[in-house]
């Protein structure tokens, strides 16, 4: 079975947070994008944990924070420039609006 393929928009947030508690329970999913208004140290354990293929955050990251990235994955600044265009290049089978 292959696995869904998740955008996790405000993942940094009560319902992200807790939705992504219940995905790594799973080995059911695979988390694409990953996003939130700041570049917190929160935002970038989750980066860590779930190393999706992108990050998207509203705040300009730190140089430190950015040298952190797992390798895999990529930054990108502003949701809302973006968004259109990952969801074409990725096609996720989820997007949750957190």
């Amino acid at each position: 079975m292959s696995k869904e393929k998740l955008f996790v928009l405000g993942s940094t947030g009560s319902i992200g947070s807790q939705a992504l508690d219940l995905i790594e329970k799973s080995e059911d999913f695979e988390i694409l994008v990953l996003s939130a208004q700041k570049a917190s140290e929160k935002l970038l354990s989750q980066v860590r944990k779930f190393k999706p293929l992108y990050v998207i955050t509203e705040e300009k990251p730190s140089k430190e924070w950015m040298e952190n990235l797992p390798s895999g994955t990529k930054h990108v600044l502003g949701l809302k420039n973006h968004l259109k265009e990952l969801l074409k290049k990725l096609n996720p089978s989820k997007v949750l609006n957190a």
